[in-house]
């Protein structure tokens, strides 16, 4: 399937995003995150018992994602591999919490 002008624009800019957040620029990573905070926290909702449970996964899976953004290859979406990040962040967090209540 052939990318339309407006996704291969919007591609384009999130590929300039990352490479320009890679290189160090924080602004540039905010921008990108924001563009997905809606989606990340409703996955993160998902997983979670609070919404404040929900804030904590996603402000613990930007973090991991700021950490790994060196890491990233701009052969898949940043937006699925930010997804990964929230979906294993949540799992992550579910276990520390099995194992604290087994303790």
């Amino acid at each position: 399937m052939a990318q339309t002008g407006d996704s291969f624009l919007l591609r384009e800019t999130e590929d300039e995003l990352v490479r320009s957040a890679q290189a160090g620029n924080i602004a540039a990573f905010e921008r990108l995150v924001s563009s997905f905070e809606r989606q990340m926290l409703a996955v993160a909702a998902g997983f979670a018992h609070t919404p404040d449970d929900a804030n904590d996964i996603y402000q613990d899976a930007v973090l991991a994602a700021y950490r790994a953004l060196p890491n990233f290859k701009l052969e898949s979406k940043f937006s699925t591999w930010l997804h990964k990040i929230i979906v294993n962040t949540a799992l992550s967090n579910r276990r520390k919490l099995k194992r604290t209540w087994r303790h």
